[in-house]
């Protein structure tokens, strides 16, 4: 499927997704194919269908008992809230993900999401907050070569 997306078969590549993740049992199967389908409608603009399989990739996820997934999964939520100017839920669902890569140490998902949260709030125009959190998360991401 990643194959045909980045081909350009981009119609083909969803189809394609869709059709396995009716047919699949798996959680974590179910979650990945949720989110690539998310991802594909997120880049097609289609913001709400993103967000349905976002959702359904947060909640796979969970079954899976997956906090990775679950965390992509809510910070991909949290960029679609954004998109369409939903900045209070585009928080919650980035402090979902953050309150769980600080339990488990997943430093670079933690710089991730802070780097989401810095946007944030310089959209709110709390700029030296923004730059602050927007510090830390370079540090974090610098430490985990993800620059």
């Amino acid at each position: 499927m990643k194959e045909l997306y980045n081909s350009g078969e981009k119609e083909k590549a969803f189809l394609t997704t869709v059709d396995k993740l009716r047919e699949e049992k798996s959680p974590v199967e179910r979650s990945s194919l949720a989110s690539f389908a998310s991802k594909m409608l997120f880049e097609a603009g289609k913001f709400e269908k993103a967000l349905e399989y976002a959702l359904e990739a947060r909640n796979q996820a969970r079954l899976a008992d997956d906090y990775i997934a679950f965390c992509k999964a809510a910070i991909s939520i949290g960029r679609i809230h954004f998109r369409q100017g939903r900045l209070r839920e585009a928080e919650q669902a980035w402090h979902e993900a953050l309150s769980l890569v600080v339990i488990f140490g997943n430093r670079k998902l933690h710089g991730r999401i802070l780097l989401n949260l810095s946007i944030l709030d310089q959209r709110r125009g709390n700029h030296v907050r923004a730059l602050d959190i927007l510090e830390k998360a370079r540090l974090m991401l610098q430490e985990e070569n993800d620059l």
